[in-house]
């Protein structure tokens, strides 16, 4: 289900670094073994339609960013 809510998100080209992240921290957790549901997702993306400070996102543009930063210990906090 998630493939198809990324590529309808992807193709819109509406989005900021704040929402791009949304998806990548969702990836990121699935692969520490979390579940994130669709609706999690959109509304991190909603949260985050007009961040205050999108250059602190675009800061982890990228999943090796987001692992040098978070291990899946520090993700836990968010899943209990």
């Amino acid at each position: 289900m998630r493939v198809w809510w990324i590529a309808a998100w992807a193709l819109t080209g509406c989005s900021n670094p704040c929402q791009s992240l949304c998806v990548r921290m969702a990836d990121y957790a699935a692969e520490c073994g979390y579940s994130v549901s669709d609706a999690d997702i959109d509304a991190c993306v909603a949260d985050n339609a007009s961040p205050d400070d999108p250059a602190v996102c675009r800061d982890f543009g990228n999943a090796e960013q987001i692992r040098d930063e978070w291990t899946c210990d520090d993700l836990a906090i968010y899943f209990e």
